[in-house]
């Protein structure tokens, strides 16, 4: 579920690094695109219509979702919550995001 803004690419990304994870260690990995958030919303009338959701799963990927052309505070639905049917569907409490923290130290002039 590549979403919107920078989503698609850095789904795009991430699959590829799953495919050579796959082709490496002969992992079983399945994709299956589908459609959620506002994309889901203006194409399908749902933030997640009822065909796209993935039960069964061990895990999904989706991108980021949402963005200033969805953030009318009279919708009725709002990208996110396809995002939160989601994790309620396939029973997560939240999120895992990968990052990397960067630590600069500054020294003053005198240290160094």
């Amino acid at each position: 579920m590549a979403g919107e803004g920078i989503g698609p690419e850095v789904t795009a990304e991430a699959e590829k690094v799953l495919k050579d994870i796959r082709r490496k260690f002969g992992r079983a990995c399945h994709f299956a695109p589908r459609v959620m958030g506002g994309q889901a919303n203006a194409e399908l009338g749902s933030s997640l219509p009822r065909a796209n959701v993935v039960s069964g799963s061990l895990f999904f990927m989706h991108g980021a979702v949402g963005g200033p052309k969805w953030e009318s505070p009279t919708a009725l639905d709002h990208p996110e919550r396809g995002l939160f049917a989601m994790r309620k569907e396939v029973n997560l409490l939240a999120n895992l995001s990968l990052v990397k923290t960067m630590v600069t130290i500054f020294a003053p002039p005198i240290l160094r």
